[in-house]
């Protein structure tokens, strides 16, 4: 311990301990002109290690790669409260590395070109390759690092990370709360086929949500359009035959994007 410390300089020595945990170990091999091996050394002798936490707040405060347009969801549009709700139902928050992540079924890549393009984003989609008990399936990602953008998220649609069971709709209504609930369908919602000949349209998500779901549905259906139900440790909102007939019809001409083979299910209706 005593030779790896002579070896370096004051200089060298202050050069890692000024850099440690705001750049790269490599980028601090070009300052220093320290191998990486014994700036490793020299920061397990002062017992300097980053956090999980640490690490991933560091990461965030770094120069970004790619960019995208940060203030998509500070405004309020049908196209944003769109991707909104598909996030509230679908996406993943991390606030330590401020990052939204999408994923979803490898056949639906054009969904994600379609948000990428939206919101102005020049990183890249990426394939991934999973196993689940046994079975291989294909999935596609996105990847957006961006502070501002997970801030407005959450103060305008209450979007949070680990919001999965408790998650409470944003303060919308009228036409954008509608374009809202098409993308929240779109990332949780189903349809079915009953009795070969019916096909009927269900919400996932908590009580309070799909409450608020139900009550929009409601008014523009103007009767009761169907039933929420206990499944699991969150709740489902399944409408009725006609209600779900009329949601297909006025939710699916709503000028949004739109999750295709959801969509393309209904056609004929």
């Amino acid at each position: 311990m005593v030779k790896l410390e002579n070896r370096l300089t004051n200089k060298q020595k202050a050069i890692i301990l000024n850099n440690f945990g705001k750049i790269k170990i490599k980028d601090i091999e070009k300052l220093s002109e320290v191998p990486c091996r014994t700036i490793t050394q020299f920061l397990k002798i002062h017992q300097l290690k980053l956090t999980k936490e640490e690490r991933y707040k560091i990461l965030a405060l770094r120069k970004r790669k790619y960019e995208c347009n940060d203030l998509f969801f500070n405004n309020l549009n049908p196209i944003s409260c769109y991707w909104a709700g598909f996030i509230a139902a679908d996406g993943n928050i991390s606030d330590l590395q401020n990052r939204l992540t999408i994923k979803l079924k490898s056949t639906d890549y054009t969904h994600l070109e379609k948000f990428k393009l939206d919101i102005n984003f020049n990183g890249k989609i990426v394939a991934e390759r999973n196993v689940k008990n046994g079975k291989q399936y294909f999935a596609t990602k996105i990847y957006i690092t961006s502070q501002q953008l997970l801030k407005d998220l959450l103060i305008n649609f209450n979007i949070a990370p680990k919001k999965s069971l408790t998650y409470t709709y944003p303060d919308l209504s009228g036409n954008l709360q509608d374009c809202f609930i098409k993308g929240y369908f779109d990332g949780d919602g189903s349809r079915y086929l009953k009795y070969k000949k019916h096909e009927i349209v269900s919400f996932y998500g908590t009580q309070s949500t799909n409450q608020w779901i139900k009550g929009r549905i409601d008014y523009l259906f103007s009767k009761n359009s169907g039933s929420i139900f206990n499944k699991g440790k969150i709740t489902c909102y399944q409408l009725n035959y006609t209600a779900s007939k009329f949601f297909i019809k006025y939710f699916g001409n709503l000028k949004t994007p739109e999750l295709d083979r959801k969509w393309r299910a209904f056609e004929g209706e």
